[in-house]
């Protein structure tokens, strides 16, 4: 007998959640805050300019003596989700220094003034 009001209590202990009335929805005060808009779809667009690279900018500048490296390649590979500097260094057979010296010397100043003309930096 004990084992038996000690299963009713412990069901009567457990929590069951329904899932809200109409009514219930229409005064829940979290239901009343109106929805965020979308981000801006910045990633989105950035990568469709520097897949068709408008003024062919991307694809011209690379490092000395590996026109196959070039900004477009690079910019590619490290926009998320990036591919780390090790692989790049390995796909290449280029040094890591040479690879990112390239880029932040030639990559992220293109970057930065695609998001400035885009709005996306003030």
């Amino acid at each position: 007998m004990l084992s038996f009001q000690k299963e009713i209590k412990q069901k009567n202990e457990q929590e069951i959640t329904l899932p809200p009335t109409r009514e219930e929805q229409a005064t829940d005060p979290i239901q009343q805050i109106p929805a965020t808009p979308e981000a801006p779809p910045i990633w989105e667009e950035t990568l469709n300019w520097v897949k068709n690279d408008p003024d062919g900018d991307l694809s011209s500048i690379h490092i000395k003596n590996r026109p196959d490296i070039t900004c477009q390649v690079l910019i590619l590979r490290r926009l998320p989700p990036p591919t780390d500097w090790k692989t790049l260094e390995a796909e290449f057979n280029c040094s890591y220094s040479t690879l990112a010296n390239f880029y932040k010397r030639q990559c992220r100043p293109r970057l930065r003034q695609f998001a400035l003309t885009q709005g996306f930096l003030n």
